[in-house]
């Protein structure tokens, strides 16, 4: 069967290498297609469009032949293509390709409407918007599950951290090593990136990744925007306080910080896992001390233990909190909000996403799903806090976020306090009601 290539396009504009990112911010939803076409925009996060994103077109014409067009957009973000009439299209991927140090990256794009790869008509036109995101879960596509558990289903890159010394006495299980990523320069699509820090116990980081685990319980570091970062780490042993430790691209060179960049892979789109050496016999050659974490008052002599037990079941750790999606009016089930708890005891400041889907998986008591992705925010050094909330995506931008604790009254910013005898206690929840108010 012969291939359709002889295809009309809409005059779109290639790029060689990277995008180019535009201040124009129309909105995808004012992209129509005409009949016989398929067009559509794509943009960031914050509604810029992205000249030089791939379109791939498939499908079969009416007389049943094969069909593959690559589409490119043009400075506005849109591409477009006309198509043999009485066929059926669909798009088989996109990708944004993204400039970094070590090379252009094919980063896949977010599709903004569902069954964007089933085949259609395009008797009445198809419109396929695409959003760029670089971190949170992918889309799901027709019977394709997403399993949160699964490192590749998210839009960040891959860390593999490893481990390096430590004696056969070590209590790996209560050894706890903290990661922390500090952006350099801006992420891959000029964005101001942010502080991510992971937390690993020494027995984790020796547990092979699969779908028997939870992410936080691997070797993983997972979802991680592209970027460049600074990387340091410390240690806690049982009883002990936290210890810088050295670092290593190679196991064999190592340091007190690494930069971190991802290499783009030679045979698939997307980038190779970075690996990351942590070096437990250098503890404390680093350099400076670690800050040591304040005291909390009245902390037992045990408390280490309270936290230990399975790890999606929020009632494992003292001081937890359920977010409750009370009302979010006609907002995106994608939109994101960012709580904020400032500590006001001198404690560590949490900062913690979610998207108003997970907010509701959360309220389902379903303890199979990684806290990650729901509403619970387990706080590992309950105390007192001043909590706010904003929406940070372009999904819902502009709606006012209204917190209303279950023991408290309403408003933008309130307050959550653990007295002493209930910190160290599994059932020391909090609820805390979540409302977006469509005012802007």
């Amino acid at each position: 069967m012969a291939s359709h290539r002889a295809l009309a396009f809409i005059p779109l504009t290639l790029l060689s290498a990277g995008l180019c990112f535009s201040a124009d911010a129309t909105s995808a939803s004012s992209v129509k297609a005409k009949p016989g076409m398929m067009t559509g925009r794509i943009t960031t996060t914050a509604g810029k469009p992205l000249a030089g994103a791939v379109v791939n077109v498939f499908g079969f014409t009416k007389a049943g032949e094969q069909v593959r067009i690559t589409a490119r957009t043009g400075a506005d973000g849109i591409y477009a293509v006309n198509l043999p009439p009485g066929g059926l299209y669909g798009v088989s991927n996109a990708f944004a390709p993204l400039k970094t140090a070590l090379g252009v990256v094919d980063h896949r794009l977010h599709p903004l409407e569902r069954n964007f790869e089933v085949p259609v008509s395009n008797a009445g036109g198809i419109t396929r918007n695409f959003e760029l995101r670089l971190s949170g879960l992918k889309a799901v596509e027709s019977n394709v599950s997403r399993d949160p558990r699964e490192p590749t289903n998210y839009y960040g890159q891959l860390i593999r951290a490893h481990l390096r010394g430590g004696s056969s006495s070590m209590d790996f299980q209560g050894t706890m090593l903290e990661f922390k990523l500090t952006p350099v320069g801006s992420l891959a699509d000029g964005t101001k990136g942010k502080t991510l820090i992971f937390r690993r116990s020494a027995k984790h980081l020796n547990t092979d990744t699969g779908l028997g685990f939870d992410l936080d319980q691997t070797q993983v570091l997972p979802d991680v925007p592209l970027g460049a970062y600074k990387a340091t780490a410390t240690v806690k042993k049982p009883g002990g306080t936290p210890q810088n430790i050295l670092l290593s691209r190679d196991g064999n060179t190592p340091g007190p910080s690494i930069t971190v960049e991802f290499r783009p892979s030679p045979s698939v789109s997307g980038t190779q896992v970075f690996n990351l050496y942590a070096h437990l016999d250098d503890a404390g050659t680093s350099g400076s001390p670690a800050p040591k974490a304040p005291p909390v008052a009245q902390a037992p002599k045990t408390s280490a233990e309270l936290i230990r037990g399975h790890v999606n079941s929020p009632f494992a750790y003292p001081g937890n909190v359920l977010l409750v999606l009370e009302d979010y009016a006609v907002t995106p089930e994608d939109a994101v909000v960012e709580v904020v708890f400032t500590s006001l005891d001198g404690g560590r400041d949490e900062v913690v996403r979610r998207t108003l889907r997970q907010i509701r998986a959360g309220n389902m008591l379903d303890d199979s799903r990684p806290l990650a992705e729901t509403g619970y925010i387990p706080l590992l050094t309950p105390g007192a806090y001043r909590v706010s909330a904003v929406i940070v995506s372009a999904h819902g931008a502009g709606r006012k976020v209204e917190l209303r604790p279950s023991d408290g009254t309403a408003g933008r910013e309130v307050q959550l306090r653990w007295m002493p005898g209930e910190r160290y206690r599994e059932s020391g929840g909090k609820v805390v009601y979540v409302t977006i108010n469509p005012d802007r």
